[in-house]
């Protein structure tokens, strides 16, 4: 058998391999190859990401006047318990989560159509947002920024 016979056969062996080896029904369908050994693929949270949240306990008759509040927190798990903590600190029951954000501004508002959250880039941005949804006696119960 001459070089060039016995490189195409060998060829012809490789890309037909190469095809059995994805048919359902053999060991190599469900097999999975990642890139390069994860590269591209385990992204790190960048350095300046921090994050910020907002919580409520709820009083009688649907009033909200006990507050948390979190900002530059280093994940949102963080700035979450810090957020519940401060409100049960100042004597809030059954504080809830009502707003996290990352990097942005936040603004929360309330009034007699109830308690409304923006966030946005900028603080004025987020403010117009949420007078957007409030009703005419709208008072801010929250503004804040996170240092992005």
């Amino acid at each position: 058998m001459d070089f060039r016979r016995f490189s195409v056969f060998l060829c012809v062996a490789f890309v037909g391999n190469l095809c059995w080896a994805q048919q359902p029904g053999t060991v190599e369908y469900n097999t999975v190859l990642l890139p390069a050994l994860g590269a591209g693929d385990a992204r790190k949270p960048s350095p300046n990401t921090f994050w910020g949240a907002f919580s409520i306990a709820m009083l009688d008759e649907g009033e909200a006047l006990l507050t948390g509040w979190a900002i530059d927190y280093e994940t949102e798990a963080e700035a979450r318990q810090e957020s519940l903590d401060m409100c049960a600190r100042r004597g809030g029951k059954g504080c809830e989560i009502h707003l996290v954000f990352m990097n942005q501004c936040a603004v929360v508002t309330t009034s007699s159509a109830g308690i409304f959250a923006a966030r946005d880039r900028t603080l004025r941005l987020s403010r117009r947002a949420a007078r957007r949804s409030c009703a005419s006696d709208c008072r801010i119960l929250y503004e804040g920024c996170t240092s992005k």
